[in-house]
């Protein structure tokens, strides 16, 4: 994949002035760059891997091509612990050589931000931009998902009735996902 065709295609439907970061695992064996995007179209930051999607998910898409996933996550400017939390969860895609919509990365958030019960994310549709779709290139097709932090309770609703349910249950009560200190939605 081309990072900077990933990067500009993103920047594209996310909006704001770009600068992009690498980020390394404990033990520095892999790196994932975090484009950092500020006053865009969602809240004050929002951050986004690039270059995950060189990584296989042994999926495809109807067509045939080959589906890859980047990822982004929206905030509060002024602290760098989104793009340490979303490259965490990066690691732990390519750990498990898997990803999906409704998939929970869990323990994601706690090492980052100690005074939350939000601990945990959920990849979902990025629906705060109304500009995206998924890049179609030759042989592959690069999708986003938006990861969510969300609580044990939220996790373990997601589990027992699904992420449709989940989802709806968000849109009802109107959460912020930005809010590291927001009550549960179920």
């Amino acid at each position: 994949m081309e990072a900077k065709k990933i990067a500009q295609y993103a920047l594209d439907f996310i909006g704001g002035q770009p600068t992009v970061n690498a980020y390394y695992n404990d033990d520095e064996s892999k790196s994932i760059d975090i484009m950092e995007c500020k006053e865009g179209k969602a809240e004050d930051i929002t951050v986004a891997t690039i270059g995950l999607s060189a990584f296989d998910i042994a999926k495809t898409t109807e067509d045939g091509k080959d589906l890859r996933v980047e990822l982004l996550m929206a905030g509060l400017a002024g602290t760098d612990i989104f793009g340490q939390i979303l490259s965490h969860v990066a690691f732990e895609i390519q750990d498990r050589g898997d990803c999906y919509f409704g998939m929970i990365v869990e323990n994601v958030i706690s090492p980052y931000v100690k005074q939350t019960k939000l601990r945990h994310v959920i990849l979902m549709s990025p629906v705060f931009w109304d500009k995206y779709k998924p890049l179609h290139l030759k042989d592959t097709c690069v999708t986003w998902l938006l990861a969510v932090p969300i609580r044990d309770e939220e996790r373990d609703f997601v589990e027992k009735h699904g992420v449709d349910a989940f989802d709806e249950a968000m849109a009802k009560a109107n959460i912020d996902v930005t809010d590291f200190l927001r009550t549960s939605c179920v």
